[in-house]
């Protein structure tokens, strides 16, 4: 009971300790917060009196260079006037050093936010009425920035400055009103500086009477843990029953194992850690003749269990520590291949000669040294030269290591069979992975040097086509006769059908090469149906064919809707192109019970035999519909299988012969649709301005300047300079400034892109719109010109009503004033 007496005692003494340490700490915290008030109270007074100096000497700045522009003219003082200005008012990051300028006549800057002036006077813990007379110094400063910003306006009315409006914007800067204004400002903030000094020099003294106290509150609680440490140090000479040198010296004692020399214990010291060291080393004595009597038992339990051992199928060995073979049984010396009696008390490297540089006797050299069991599995190449496998399992004990041993030799050889024949099979893998690899390389290639030549044709063909489309367009503004007029649409439908088909003919490349941009969003489906019936609703017209469009307003499905409004434009062009005169198109939409939303174009054509069905959706396949006269390419169904798939969809055609042909899509089913209509884009009867107008069209081909040189004769106030080569361009840009160039990409010598790089380093035309004109329309090739700078790419053959309203929108713009 005097032992537990003395450990609570010992226990309160140290948590009381640890508390006062604790105390100490938390006091000497305060302590240090207390020291750091103090800077805190300078650091606002401080800070108080540099704002209100800064707005002193920001106010004398302002008057300084608004006097010497006004009196020299030198730009850099109303630039100065102007930084002031921004940085007082939080516009510009505020200076490192107010009076330093450097060679660049700008003052050091940095890099933290840009604050105001006023905000912060607000964050300077002022009380009310010191911010209010910063506030009222700041509010006069303002009001004096208006006088002396319109003594600038007054200096700057006349280009350049006459000497009159000089004298009369300097006596504005020197009148009595201007001087009065001054005074206002420093007024209140000598004002704040007598409200702000008191206050703050207060401040300043309680900081540090506070500090003073905390000083000697944490020397008096210091002295504390002193006390309670004395009253721990008794309590645990109690709980030990002597000194610690002596309680140490037993336990070493006791770790050497000395059992013989009797521990002391100071009388009525039993119940206390000596004491029970005296215990505890009588125990041990016993206990140690309860061991010597176990190893006895133990020496007898051996020998019961080799016997058990010799009995075992498994080969068993045991190796003392100088490689000695202490035991083994009969399936060991099996396993060793010598008869039983020439294997125990013999040296396992006398054995086996040899044994020391194989794998068997690396894996006992590991247990040995490490004393750490092992299993793996092993060979090893007897002196006779026969080799075996082994399951060898390896376990140290007192005498050295335990090793047992299982022949596994025919397994082994199974399994080494096993692995041959599935490293041929991989090798075979591999020679077969190979070919593919070529072959999808090579197919790679290929379509690479398809997207290549489709992209030179296209711009071989758009050239020819622009002067086609260009004269056409041009004669069709013409007043012609009828009969001329018929042939020129003629001729224009039939430069439209060959771009068309040029244009489906890249899209296909793109949908198979996989680079064709989608964007699956929630669409309207009446919407989309609604603007693919505006384009083909001519060719509707034409055959006189009815259509009956039950589209619901409320079908939502999603997909991208461009690539949706393509689809249903190739499947109602069908509908129309292979059609009966005066017959009917429905379009029809119904939802599945798998949230499908089906749209079907049903007509009443011809019909597709059965057996042909299967080669519709096929590219360039027209089940011989070339030969009746109908304009076709063969690429819009496979193109819209391949979009409608991209999308998520599935496409296909019922039909009967003689009745007609249903062409279906089934999109899912969502909510939350979006609407999807394009602008009506601007045509030529928009609102014209009869400003002079300049022009410039860099282009290398003859026919395409006549076009355009045409298309100029219907704006007579406008005027076209041309050049054939992108130098003589850079030098006509030069001499006569145009307001907008045209230009040509594909130029002899230096192409557009080395054109627009040279107009753009000019400082006389860097400034001018530049339109690109080119047959090349490859999107990548369009992207890169308007992240070249182009201020607009338009493709070959020209949209002449799209190429005249951007230029009509030019004109107007920079005609405006």
């Amino acid at each position: 009971m005097a032992s537990k007496s003395n450990l609570s005692r010992f226990s309160l003494y140290v948590w009381l300790t640890m508390a006062m340490f604790v105390v100490v700490i938390v006091s000497f915290i305060v302590y240090v917060r207390a020291e750091k008030q103090i800077d805190r109270a300078n650091e606002l007074r401080q800070q108080s009196f540099l704002l209100s100096e800064e707005l002193r000497n920001s106010s004398d700045d302002l008057t300084r260079m608004v006097r010497e522009y006004v009196s020299t003219g030198n730009l850099r003082n109303k630039q100065h006037y102007l930084d002031i200005l921004d940085i007082r008012e939080g516009r510009k990051p505020r200076p490192d050093y107010w009076d330093l300028v450097e060679s660049t006549d700008s003052r050091p800057t940095s890099s933290g936010p840009a604050v105001p002036l006023l905000t912060l006077m607000k964050r300077a813990d002022l009380t009310e009425a010191e911010l209010g007379k910063l506030a009222e110094s700041k509010a006069n400063s303002d009001a004096l920035s208006q006088i002396e910003l319109a003594a600038m306006a007054l200096f700057e009315s006349t280009s350049p400055p006459t000497r009159a409006n000089r004298d009369r914007a300097l006596g504005m800067l020197f009148d009595t009103p201007y001087q009065q204004a001054k005074a206002d400002i420093m007024r209140p903030i000598a004002e704040f500086r007598r409200l702000l000094d008191p206050r703050t020099r207060q401040a300043v003294q309680d900081a540090e009477a506070h500090a003073t106290m905390m000083r000697w509150v944490f020397i008096l609680l210091a002295m504390v843990p002193m006390l309670l440490l004395w009253r721990v140090r008794r309590s645990l000479n109690a709980i030990l029953g002597g000194s610690v040198n002596d309680v140490f010296i037993s336990i070493a004692r006791l770790g050497r194992g000395d059992l013989s020399t009797v521990i002391q214990v100071p009388n009525a010291k039993q119940d206390s850690v000596l004491g029970w060291l005296s215990e505890t080393q009588a125990n041990l004595a016993r206990m140690d003749a309860e061991r010597q009597r176990a190893e006895s038992a133990v020496r007898e339990s051996e020998k019961r269990f080799h016997h058990a051992l010799d009995s075992m199928l498994e080969g068993c060995m045991l190796l003392g520590f100088d490689w000695t073979i202490l035991y083994s049984n009969e399936a060991g010396a099996r396993l060793a291949r010598l008869p039983s009696d020439k294997v125990v008390g013999r040296k396992l490297t006398d054995l086996f000669p040899g044994i020391e540089q194989s794998e068997v006797f690396a894996i006992y050299r590991r247990t040995m040294d490490d004393r750490v069991a092992q299993r793996t599995e092993v060979s090893y190449s007897f002196p006779d030269g026969g080799t075996g496998w082994f399951e060898l399992s390896v376990t140290p004990t007192q005498e050295g290591l335990l090793a047992l041993g299982l022949d596994i030799t025919r397994r082994h050889q199974a399994a080494q069979r096993r692995e041959e024949a599935s490293a041929l099979l991989e090798r075979q893998v591999a020679e077969r992975t190979s070919e593919l690899q070529e072959a999808l390389d090579f197919a790679r290639q290929a379509s690479a040097a398809k997207s290549t030549f489709l992209s030179g044709m296209s711009h071989e063909l758009r050239t020819p086509l622009n002067a086609i489309l260009g004269f056409a367009q041009l004669l069709e503004m013409q007043d012609l006769p009828v009969k001329l007029m018929s042939m020129v649409s003629e001729i224009r439908r039939a430069g439209e059908h060959l771009l068309a088909l040029i244009e489906d003919l890249l899209d296909l490349t793109r949908i198979e090469s996989g680079k064709v941009p989608l964007t699956s969003v929630p669409v309207a489906l009446a919407d989309v149906v609604n603007e693919a019936l505006s384009i083909v609703q001519d060719s509707l017209a034409r055959r006189h064919i009815e259509l009956v469009n039950h589209t619901p307003a409320d079908a939502c499905v999603l997909a991208d809707p461009v690539r949706l409004k393509q689809v249903i434009v190739n499947l109602l062009s069908n509908a129309a192109k292979y059609n009966r005169e005066h017959g009917r198109v429905w379009i029809d939409v119904e939802v599945s019970a798998a949230a499908q939303v089906r749209l079907s174009v049903r007509d009443t054509g011809p019909g597709v035999e059965p057996e042909k069905i299967p080669f519709l959706f096929r590219t360039f396949e027209r089940l011989g519909a070339e030969r009746t006269g109908i304009e076709g390419s063969g690429i819009g169904l496979a193109m819209a299988r391949r979009l409608t798939e991209l999308m998520g969809g599935t496409i296909g055609v019922a039909s009967r012969v003689g009745e007609g042909s249903t062409f279906w899509i089934e999109l899912p089913q969502t909510e939350g649709c979006v609407v999807c209509r394009v602008a009506a884009s601007q045509g030529l009867g928009a609102a014209l301005t009869s400003a002079p107008f300049e022009v410039l069209y860099i282009e290398d081909n003859a026919a395409n300047l006549k076009v355009v040189e045409q298309m100029f004769e219907l704006r007579p106030h406008w005027h076209l300079s041309t050049a054939v080569t992108g130098q003589d361009g850079l030098n006509r840009a030069r001499s006569v400034l145009p307001n907008v160039v045209l230009l040509d990409i594909h130029l002899s010598g230096m192409d557009g892109f080395e054109v627009l790089q040279r107009l753009r380093a000019d400082s006389h035309t860097q400034a001018i719109p530049v339109i690109a004109l080119s047959a090349d329309a490859m999107p990548e090739q369009v992207e890169r010109g308007l992240s070249a700078g182009f201020h607009a790419y338009l493709a070959k053959p020209l949209d002449l009503p799209r190429l005249m309203s951007m230029l009509e929108s030019l004109a107007l713009r920079q005609s405006a004033p």
